[in-house]
């Protein structure tokens, strides 16, 4: 018995690293997609577990409780409500890979409207924080445009890529914008001033974000900036010939983790170490075996410890994550434990 449970305990530990690659799905489109929306762009969590998601087509942002136990999905904005509370008298919204959490709100850019938009996850109240006429006051450009790299910072405030002016601003309080990252500094750091994707603060306060112009990826501390990998070191691990970017998001264990278009793999590595820790967390078929059944990710976020994200092209557009790699020991345990009642019985 000693020498079964001992192999079975050596098994298990071998297949650990392979097996916590999988992944499971945590809630599915019906559970969060309370006006049958087409699209599910995100879906976050606060801190006490409590799921925010953006639904897009018919747009609003629907709130649950009980995620892995028991899920239970209110409204906390509807489509009509976006549209009468926005002033656009569009009933959907896109906040691509920037839809967050600061503080009492769910925060995010628009690309319907150009603006910075705040909903207040209580009550649902709607808040223009940054519109796009402030934004062309600012940039001295004659329209605004926000595409998908968008963030909230360690403030709460938000960041984001203006792609009129090519370059990266944030907000700073109600109504005021402020530039970040000019498009001469962009350039100066990457040789071009596009950023493609998502972008991310790491744990230092180092913005990331990276650029298919040039298939790398690129840090700013906030007066400085530097190439974090290049494309012959992501090239050296995906095997492709090029490399390309999706959402990038900095999370809570310290790693970085961005979807990897070009190979269609999830990816992750340490800033302080990049090119020696850049890894597959899933490749592209491990996610297309999965219960998503696609390569496809749309926006990164956290939860129980571990990575997750939404699909636009899975069959059921809900949420998916890795498990606890924990649990998976734990699982394991508890069928030694199995195995050894039975053998006693």
């Amino acid at each position: 018995m000693k020498k079964t449970i001992i192999l079975v305990i050596a098994v298990l530990l071998a297949v650990v690293p392979n097996v916590q690659a999988s992944y499971s799905k945590i809630l599915t489109n019906a559970q969060v997609n309370l006006e049958g929306s087409s699209q599910h762009y995100a879906t976050v969590f606060d801190t006490d577990g409590t799921a925010y998601s953006h639904l897009a087509g018919d747009g609003h942002i629907t709130k649950t409780t009980g995620v892995g136990t028991s899920p239970s999905t209110s409204m906390v904005m509807n489509s009509t409500g976006w549209a009468l509370g926005s002033g656009s008298g569009n009933t959907s919204f896109t906040g691509f890979y920037g839809f967050m959490i600061s503080g009492d709100y769910l925060q995010f850019g628009d690309s319907f409207t150009d603006s910075v938009w705040r909903v207040n996850k209580n009550t649902g109240a709607i808040t223009e924080y940054v519109s796009a006429s402030q934004i062309i006051a600012h940039t001295g450009q004659t329209s605004s445009q926000l595409l998908s790299p968008t963030t909230v910072g360690p403030s709460g405030e938000h960041y984001f890529y203006e792609g009129k002016s090519d370059s990266i601003l944030r907000t700073n309080g109600l109504g005021v914008v402020e530039t970040y990252i000019t498009d001469a500094q962009l350039t100066a750091v990457a040789g071009n001033d596009k950023v493609s994707g998502g972008i991310a603060f790491d744990s230092s306060g180092n913005l990331i974000w990276g650029s298919t112009t040039s298939d790398s990826i690129y840090s700013w501390s906030g007066t400085g900036g530097s190439t974090l990998l290049s494309t012959v070191q992501i090239t050296a691990v995906t095997g492709e010939s090029a490399a390309g970017f999706g959402d990038i998001f900095a999370a809570p264990d310290g790693l970085v983790y961005f979807y990897e278009s070009t190979s269609d793999g999830i990816m992750s590595f340490d800033p302080n170490d990049a090119a020696n820790t850049l890894a597959f967390v899933l490749t592209e078929g491990e996610l297309i075996a999965g219960p998503a059944g696609t390569d496809n990710v749309a926006q990164l976020s956290w939860y129980d410890g571990n990575i997750g994200w939404t699909s636009f092209a899975a069959a059921d557009k809900g949420y998916y994550a890795v498990p606890e790699p924990m649990t998976l020991v734990l699982l394991g345990f508890g069928g030694l434990g199995l195995l050894k009642r039975r053998r006693i019985s």
